[in-house]
């Protein structure tokens, strides 16, 4: 079982690679062009934890509404699960969504490769 410590380093290091990749190849139409997140028609969950398992091959991207940032993506194939556990009293995730987690709102997205028409 891995550490409080270390689940928190992995957690930094997820949102430090997001924090410089960009968007995926996904249809244009699906993400806001207010905020840059996905429409909310793509949440599959809320909060601060969280378990999916990928209905398709897509991405899921975990992201904050509060403050329009995103956290972290996962490439997923079908089938495959992403967990979300990140303790809101850990340090190192109020640095991450700010010391005022009461107006923190996240949630996943998810989007198939080939979206439904």
């Amino acid at each position: 079982m891995p550490t409080r410590t270390a689940l928190a380093l992995c957690l930094l290091a997820t949102v430090a690679l997001a924090a410089v990749g960009c968007k995926t190849a996904q249809d244009t139409h699906t993400f806001s062009p207010d905020t840059g997140l996905p429409d909310d028609r793509y949440i599959v969950g809320g909060g601060f934890s969280i378990e999916y398992v990928a209905r398709a091959d897509g991405t899921a991207i975990w992201a904050d509404q509060a403050t329009e940032r995103i956290l972290a993506t996962y490439s997923l194939e079908e089938g495959e699960p992403v967990e979300i556990a990140a303790d809101p009293n850990d340090d190192a995730v109020r640095a991450i969504f700010g010391n005022d987690l009461e107006d923190a709102r996240p949630m996943l997205y998810f989007l198939p490769e080939k979206p439904a028409h």
